[in-house]
């Protein structure tokens, strides 16, 4: 037995959403002028986004085209989409090689969400668009923060609290105690524990707050089930357990931000259906879709008080909430938009007293070489490195301070800088260039990236490592701007020092060159 929930969602009488009961509900823009996106999930452009209007639109290799793919495999006229009655169609256009949907050729065909285009070696993901649902997703991302606020803040005053407790006792030693007491290094060893935690919890934080682009790229779900729920367990009571078991290297392509927004959502939720205790539980594994393709099945499950069948028909309709003290109905709405966004299905089964059980199949990436680089890796050496002149741009007196102790102690010689551009003036006024500039991001006066512009300007071979805590989801901009490494605040001294080495250990022997550029620091200005 089926039936129609609001919002055209078709569930059976268990709850779940059948992926092979597709119909006219599924297709794309039938009788209505929505705008569809089509997303590069395979080919050199992976990524790459089209928004195609309800006027439709022409693929091929002609810079004319909507969607213009450089591909020898494909005509420059290939293949149009059309906006009809029945909804978007796809029609090719005598293309030399042919237009396949779901690996199947075809001459004209109705577009559905999901379906899978390939022309020549790219294959593009046919994806909802809508600015209202986008608007819609980006109000439940800061709803998610927000309940998500009051677990971080009790886990940052914790480490604070350990830090100032044994700042507290590391001063209170008698004048002349050794660094290898063991009351000392009992207390440093504390401290730094506390420190690590807290920038583990700070990046993650950033990671599902700033991730926005609306970029596709390829996305490790093993590596972001583990930091979900890492994330998550200072926003669950300690009386729920929260289990997290994901195989490893499950590589979909996908906008990261809005998958991570997913699983947090499916969290939430699983952790609301839960009265004082109970278990959530997160499983990601591989399987194979009706059609043969690898997919990938991502899982969250409780063991709470469970749905009856009038909340479950309801239960991805917008601003339904059967929470009336918090929240706006949006978390499982949203799952539901950013999943079929990416092409995969969500269901659920659930009944009273019985638990529930939220699914969302994905399909799987074929290759991940794409996979992005967190930060630039040149080559390790164990070589001795000479001392250098570092010069460290940052408008943090302490951050400066910190960071000349740390690289005087590996025998650099380090210049301090407030912002970049005295940053600019310190460069061009030393007698010779600095070996290795380190440069904060957000700066006033002149930012990092300004910064880093004009230092490559009047100098080509400036090595600039960006020490950051604003450079998260930037790693792949900032090392195309000229960048040699990124590092993100906060880290260890340890990581600094090798950062540094191996940047001056990359491209030894020394510069002989000039700077030759007449651009002064008062020009450098936005």
């Amino acid at each position: 037995m089926e039936r129609t929930a609001p919002g055209g969602l078709r569930l059976n009488s268990s709850g779940t959403t059948p992926a092979e009961h597709a119909d006219d509900s599924t297709r794309v823009g039938a009788g209505t002028r929505s705008e569809l996106r089509l997303i590069v999930v395979r080919g050199s452009r992976l990524g790459a986004t089209f928004v195609v209007p309800a006027s439709g639109a022409t693929i091929g290799r002609s810079d004319e085209t909507t969607v213009a793919l450089d591909d020898p495999e494909i005509s420059r006229r290939h293949a149009e989409i059309v906006h009809l009655p029945q909804g978007y169609v796809l029609r090719d256009l005598g293309s030399r090689n042919g237009t396949c949907v779901n690996e199947e050729r075809v001459a004209e065909h109705v577009l559905s969400h999901g379906d899978r285009v390939r022309v020549g070696a790219h294959q593009l993901l046919v994806a909802h668009h809508s600015e209202v649902e986008r608007q819609i997703i980006e109000r439940q991302r800061l709803e998610a923060l927000g309940r998500m606020t009051a677990g971080v803040v009790h886990d940052f005053n914790n480490m604070i609290a350990v830090v100032l407790a044994n700042c507290d006792c590391l001063l209170s030693v008698p004048g002349g105690t050794p660094a290898s007491d063991a009351l000392v290094h009992d207390c440093l060893d504390d401290i730094r524990n506390a420190t690590s935690h807290a920038r583990e919890v700070a990046q993650r934080w950033l990671t599902f707050e700033r991730a926005t682009s609306a970029v596709f790229r390829p996305v490790d779900l093993s590596r972001l089930c583990t930091e979900v729920c890492a994330l998550l367990r200072a926003s669950i009571s300690r009386s729920i357990e929260l289990a997290c078991i994901a195989e490893p290297d499950l590589w979909v392509a996908g906008n990261p931000g809005d998958l991570y927004q997913v699983l947090v959502n499916l969290v939430i939720n699983a952790r609301d259906a839960l009265a004082d205790r109970g278990t959530v539980t997160v499983t990601a594994r591989r399987q194979r879709t009706s059609d043969g393709r690898a997919g990938i099945l991502l899982c969250v499950a409780d063991n709470g008080m469970g749905m009856d069948a009038d909340t479950l028909a309801r239960v991805f309709e917008p601003f339904f909430t059967t929470k009336r003290a918090h929240g706006f109905g949006l978390g499982l709405a949203t799952v539901r938009e950013i999943v079929q966004a990416h092409g995969g299905s969500v269901s659920v089964t659930s009944a009273p007293g019985k638990g529930a059980t939220f699914e969302v199949a994905l399909t799987a990436l074929e290759s991940h070489a794409a996979a992005e680089r967190v930060s630039s890796k040149p080559p390790r050496s164990d070589r001795p490195r000479s001392p250098a002149t570092v010069l460290v741009v940052d408008d943090n007196a302490a951050f400066r301070r910190a960071a000349a102790r740390v690289l005087e102690r590996a025998g650099h010689r380090c210049v301090e800088a407030p912002d970049g551009r005295e940053g600019i003036k310190r460069y061009l006024g030393l007698e010779q260039p600095p070996d290795v500039v380190l440069l904060d991001l957000d700066m006033p006066v002149l930012d990092g990236a300004r910064t880093l512009q004009v230092l490559l300007k009047v100098d080509p071979d400036a090595r600039v490592i960006v020490c950051s805590g604003l450079a998260l989801g930037k790693e792949e901009e900032l090392l195309a701007a000229g960048a040699r490494a990124v590092v993100h605040k906060p880290f260890s001294g340890p990581t600094l020092a090798r950062a540094v080495g191996e940047v001056l250990e990359a491209d030894r022997p020394g510069r002989d060159h000039e700077i030759t550029a007449a651009q002064s620091p008062s020009q450098s200005q936005p």
